[in-house]
């Protein structure tokens, strides 16, 4: 996810989200996030992640990713906005 805007058209819709991911050490927690809730958790332990997610949007809604690895580094998304 590397930032923007998605355009549903009608709200609320159903979004099929796509999470993947890799790094050169082992990848320990990701969580989906959506309008500054947790959504969606996984402890994958392994160097790559994939996975999709269904939720119903609405105008205004965003989601974003937290990714820990075993080293304690952090990556974080740019948030996607739902636009109608």
């Amino acid at each position: 996810m590397m930032g923007g805007d998605v355009s549903i058209g009608v709200t609320p819709a159903t979004v099929t989200i796509a999470v993947s991911g890799s790094h050169s050490s082992n990848i320990t927690s990701v969580s989906l996030i959506k309008n500054g809730a947790s959504l969606q958790e996984w402890t994958p332990a392994a160097m790559t992640m994939n996975d999709t997610v269904q939720d119903t949007a609405s105008t205004g809604d965003f989601y974003r990713l937290v990714v820990q690895t075993e080293n304690d580094g952090y990556a974080f998304s740019n948030p996607i906005w739902i636009i109608k």
